[in-house]
């Protein structure tokens, strides 16, 4: 019972947490996009391009 209700508040937790995070990146676009930048420089963007491909590849066919 009591795992129950940690695991419930653990999920409103980390759902609203998502959602904050989410009105925090929409409400300053300029500071998300640095981050970006950041992310993306040190992968080279290798993550992006696999993501991308493996996307296509499963929508495609």
């Amino acid at each position: 019972m009591l795992l129950k209700v940690l695991a419930q508040i653990s999920r409103v937790f980390v759902g609203v947490l998502f959602i904050i995070s989410g009105f925090i990146k929409a409400n300053d676009p300029l500071g998300f996009s640095y981050k970006l930048d950041e992310y993306f420089t040190v992968f080279h963007g290798v993550v992006v391009i696999c993501f991308f491909v493996a996307c296509h590849r499963n929508l495609c066919f």
